[in-house]
């Protein structure tokens, strides 16, 4: 199971390039944001892991994805207040960071992102 630190790299890693020319912008808020999504992911993998094992523990991908979908609109919410970014490049930019944290998510989780 990855962790946050391990996420939050992944998520850091792709940030300036899928943030482009507004990395610039973003990059004063952004770490703290990830971070907070890292500590999110990790806790919605563990828990669809825990599902996994024992379905009376944990909550199933189902839930982990509408929670995964809540986080994602969080982060956007606050990126969007403090950036110029419009909703429709935010949207694309932190799917793109998402997007690195596949590679270090496994199983059920990273099929969620």
């Amino acid at each position: 199971m990855a962790t946050v630190d391990q996420i939050y790299k992944a998520l850091m890693t792709a940030a300036p390039a899928a943030f482009g020319t507004a990395w610039k912008d973003a990059q004063g808020f952004v770490p703290a944001e990830l971070h907070k999504l890292a500590v999110q992911l990790e806790s919605i993998a563990d828990n669809v892991a825990k599902f996994e094992l024992d379905p009376s523990q944990g909550y199933p991908p189902a839930t982990g994805k509408v929670l995964l979908k809540m986080q994602k609109r969080a982060t956007e919410n606050v990126l969007i207040a403090v950036t110029a970014l419009t909703l429709i490049a935010l949207e694309d930019t932190i799917n793109a960071v998402l997007k690195a944290a596949k590679g270090v998510l496994s199983g059920a989780v990273a099929a969620l992102l």
